[in-house]
């Protein structure tokens, strides 16, 4: 478990350091045209979301208690976002955001129950 804690932070810190260096070689005119400055914001919105997605898995696998279960509801909503962003190219909340965080909000209560449950046996 140690080593994907490790993996997931170098992603982490790749993802940053390198996320305007990439976008600069991708949209070398990010800064003058229009268009450009427009993609690269895209872009780089996609890559902070992949970030916190991250960095809601490593505090998940890294606690337990009420911290787990909120850690596992953040990740669980950002989660949605990032394939609502990525894979469906949808840029703005929805009626069914809403649904996705009454069900986030169910499972992160069961995860907190099951790990309360857990620690008595």
């Amino acid at each position: 478990m140690k080593w994907v804690n490790i993996i997931l932070v170098l992603v982490m810190i790749i993802l940053y350091g390198g996320n305007a260096p990439f976008l600069h070689w991708l949209y070398p005119l990010n800064y003058t045209d229009h268009i450009q400055n427009e993609l690269s914001y895209v872009l780089r919105n996609k890559i902070y979301e992949v970030l916190f997605c991250l960095g809601f898995v490593t505090g998940m696998l890294n606690t337990k208690g009420v911290a787990k279960a909120l850690f596992s509801f953040a990740f669980m909503v950002s989660f949605a976002s990032c394939i609502d962003k990525i894979v469906l190219d949808i840029t703005q909340y929805l009626r069914s955001d809403g649904l996705i965080v009454v069900i986030a909000g169910a499972i992160s209560i069961y995860i907190y129950k099951r790990d309360a449950h857990v620690g008595k046996s």
